[in-house]
C-alpha cells in the first residue's frame, strides 16, 4: 500500500524533469549562431564598429516561434535597434532612428539665421529624389534591380523637407520603410519588418 503513493511521486518527478527538459530544449533549439555574431552582423549593417557604440541591450527572444536576437545599441548620432534570425544570420527587421543633436548645430538660431538668410538657394540645396533613393538603398544593402514597389515622395515634417523612401525586398520577405532629411541626406528613420506585418 505504501509504495503506490511512492510510485506515483516518482512518476510526477519523471514528467515533471521530461517537461523542463523540453522546456529547456525548445529556449536553446534554434540558436546557431551566438549573441557576439549577431552583434557583429548588425554592426557591419550599420557600418559602425564596436568601439563607436553602446550597447543597451542583446537578449534572446521568439519572434512567431523563431530563434532570434533582439539588439539595441546606440553611437553619439543614431539609436539602433536589430531583430537577427538566430539560425540564419539574416536580419528580420532593422530601425535606425537619428539623434537631434546630430542633425541640428549646437547652436541652433545661428543655423536658422543662416538659413533665413538665404531661403532663396535653400530649394536649389535639396538633394533629388534619386539621390535620396541611393542612400536608402546602399543602408538596406540592396541594389534597385533587386527590389520591388519603390516608391520616393517628398513632403515636409515638422518644417523639414523629407524624402519618404518604401521598397520592398521579396526575396528576404522584408519592406522597408525610410525618412530621409533632403537638405543633408541624412537617414532620420530607416527600418525594415516582415511583408506581411
Amino acid at each position: 500500500m505504501k509504495r503506490k503513493p511512492l510510485v506515483i511521486i516518482l512518476s510526477l518527478l519523471a514528467c515533471l524533469l521530461l517537461v523542463g527538459g523540453a522546456v529547456i530544449a525548445y529556449l536553446q533549439s534554434g540558436y546557431k549562431i551566438s549573441a557576439a555574431q549577431a552583434r557583429r552582423i548588425a554592426l557591419k549593417n550599420a557600418n559602425v564598429s564596436a568601439d563607436q557604440v553602446t550597447f543597451r541591450r542583446t537578449k534572446k527572444e521568439r519572434d512567431d516561434w523563431r530563434a532570434t536576437y533582439e539588439i539595441e545599441f546606440h553611437t553619439d548620432k543614431a539609436d539602433y535597434d536589430y531583430t537577427v534570425d538566430a539560425s540564419s544570420g539574416h536580419i528580420l527587421e532593422k530601425d535606425t532612428e537619428m539623434r537631434e543633436n546630430s542633425v541640428t548645430s549646437p547652436s541652433g538660431a545661428a543655423k536658422s539665421d543662416s538659413s533665413t538668410a538665404d531661403s532663396s538657394s535653400t530649394s536649389s540645396q535639396l538633394i533629388s529624389a534619386d539621390e535620396a533613393k541611393s542612400i536608402a538603398l546602399k543602408d538596406a544593402g540592396l541594389k534597385e534591380s533587386a527590389v520591388s514597389g519603390l516608391v520616393v515622395h517628398k513632403e515636409v515634417e515638422d518644417g523639414v523637407t523629407v524624402y519618404e523612401v518604401d521598397f520592398s525586398d521579396s526575396t528576404a520577405g522584408l519592406d522597408y520603410d525610410y525618412t530621409i532629411n533632403a537638405e543633408t541626406g541624412a537617414i532620420i528613420e530607416g527600418g525594415s519588418e516582415p511583408i506581411n506585418d
